[in-house]
């Protein structure tokens, strides 16, 4: 959804930026390159960006068991 949202506007200056607050640098690599992002990634180690964004991590689920994040 993020990368198609990145490709629809990103001429409209529209950014999308991942932040991985949650995977070792190996496995969000194999996560941007298993999905074919393009849009910007960074890491956040500390977890300095996601505590003072509110940034929250989501896994993907199986079609079977996907249901929206409850805010």
């Amino acid at each position: 959804m993020l990368e198609r949202g990145w490709r629809a506007y990103r001429d409209r200056d529209v950014i999308v930026l991942g932040v991985d607050i949650q995977d070792k640098d190996e496995a969000a690599r194999k996560f941007i390159r298993d999905f074919s992002l393009t849009f910007p990634n960074a890491p956040d180690p500390s977890g300095k960006v996601s505590s003072t964004t509110g940034c929250t991590a989501y896994r993907r689920r199986s079609s079977s068991t996907a249901r929206a994040p409850s805010a």
